[in-house]
């Protein structure tokens, strides 16, 4: 198996988004890419062609208001798992709130993170994360399912 040299920085990066005592870096990688290549990606690459570098005055950080709220993720995430009966895989869910939202989403929304994800992705994950906090979504559900809370 080939190893590779990753910085301290990106070890890290890999670290937030991984499940502790589930996943490895190579699983989060694995994950990653396979994002990349969704046809949710693909469709909103093409989209954000010249817009990608306008994320912010340092590049970063999109400035407030400047983003879609996170509220209307939520509100969208909702939606499309009630309109699916409860439940979708991670991909399918983040593909539909996308086409859901397509003509909503600003301008930053659609520029890459340092992770190499589109912001308005990033946004949805942390909806997510949001309503299970909240108790509206399950939040031991299998990995890569996305359900309502039952």
């Amino acid at each position: 198996m080939p190893s590779i040299t990753i910085s301290d920085e990106s070890y890290a990066a890999l670290q937030e988004l991984a499940e502790p005592l589930v996943d490895t870096p190579d699983t989060v990688i694995a994950r990653l890419v396979r994002a990349y290549r969704s046809p949710a990606m693909t469709e909103y690459d093409q989209k954000s062609r010249g817009v990608r570098n306008q994320i912010s005055q340092d590049g970063v950080r999109a400035r407030r208001g400047e983003a879609t709220p996170r509220q209307v993720y939520r509100d969208a995430l909702l939606k499309v798992l009630r309109d699916a009966r409860g439940e979708l895989e991670t991909a399918k869910a983040i593909e539909s709130v996308g086409n859901l939202l397509k003509d909503r989403l600003q301008p930053v929304d659609m520029a890459k993170l340092p992770t190499g994800e589109e912001r308005w992705i990033n946004s949805i994950r942390f909806a997510r994360k949001d309503l299970v906090d909240q108790g509206k979504l399950d939040g031991r559900a299998p990995h890569g399912i996305w359900r309502l809370k039952r």
